[in-house]
C-alpha cells in the first residue's frame, strides 16, 4: 500500500476538503481523489462521503484515519532512521526572512557553539512553503508563524516570540487614536500573501476599518 496515498487521505480527512488537501500536497484534487479510489480498492471499502460541499471519512474512513497517524509516524522514524549517516550530522532549518534577522542568528550562534560538529543549512520561504517542506521531510524544523489550521499530530510547536500588531505612524500622530489614523492616513500594507499581512488586513476588516487611501504593498 502507498504510504502517500494514506497521507493524501490523512490530509483529506484533517482538512474536510479535497481542494485543501490537494493545494497543501501540491497537486490537483483529482489526483488526491484517484488516490482515495485507489485506497479504498485496495480495502475494498468505501472510505470518504460528501457532506455538503465538504467530504467526511465513513464509519470505515474513522477506523482508518484512527491508525494512519501512528502508521506514517512510524515510518517517517523508519526512514530517518535507514538513511542517517553516523559520519555526517546535518540540520536542516527553514526560516521566514523576519526570524533570520532577528531570532535566528543568535539561536544559531548558541547552537554551533554547542554542536560544532553539525553542518547547518538555512532555507529562506514563506511559513506556508516552510510547513509544506517539513511535512515532506525536505526540513528538520522551520521557524515560521502558526498555520491558520491545526497542525498534524505528528508535529510539535514551540512558541519562540509573540508579537502584537502596532500601527507605525509619524511622531506628531503619537497621541492619535490608532484606529483613526488607520482609517484617515495613506496605509502602507504588508504583503497580504504572507502571513503577518493576512493577520493585518484580518484586523482591519474584523474592525470594520477601510483605509482612505493605499499607497504601498510591501513584500
Amino acid at each position: 500500500m502507498e504510504t502517500n496515498y494514506l497521507r493524501a487521505f490523512a490530509l483529506v480527512v484533517e482538512t474536510g476538503t479535497l481542494a485543501e488537501a490537494a493545494r497543501r500536497l501540491n497537486v490537483t484534487p483529482a489526483a488526491v481523489s484517484q488516490q482515495i479510489q485507489v485506497l479504498e480498492r485496495q480495502l475494498g471499502t468505501t472510505l470518504l462521503g460528501r457532506a455538503g460541499r465538504t467530504v467526511a471519512p465513513t464509519a470505515s474512513g474513522r477506523r482508518l484515519a484512527e491508525r494512519c497517524v501512528g502508521l506514517l509516524g512510524q515510518v517517517d522514524e523508519l526512514r530517518a532512521w535507514v538513511n542517517q549517516a553516523e559520519e555526517l550530522k546535518e540540520l536542516r532549518i527553514g526560516t521566514i526572512n523576519t526570524a533570520l534577522h532577528s531570532l535566528l542568528p543568535d539561536a544559531l550562534a548558541r547552537f554551533t557553539h554547542a554542536h560544532p560538529d553539525v553542518s547547518v543549512h538555512i532555507r529562506s520561504a514563506t511559513s506556508a512553503e516552510l510547513f509544506d517542506a517539513v511535512k515532506q521531510l525536505e526540513l528538520d524544523a522551520a521557524v515560521c508563524l502558526h498555520p491558520p489550521f491545526a497542525l498534524p499530530k505528528t508535529f510539535a510547536w514551540e512558541l519562540l516570540r509573540q508579537e502584537p500588531l502596532v500601527v507605525l505612524a509619524r511622531a506628531r500622530d503619537r497621541q492619535a487614536d490608532p484606529h483613526e489614523l488607520l482609517r484617515t492616513r495613506p496605509l502602507i500594507r504588508y504583503d497580504r500573501s504572507l502571513g503577518g499581512g493576512r493577520q493585518a488586513d484580518d484586523y482591519l476588516r474584523t474592525n470594520g476599518i477601510v483605509p482612505a487611501a493605499e499607497r504601498f504593498e510591501l513584500s
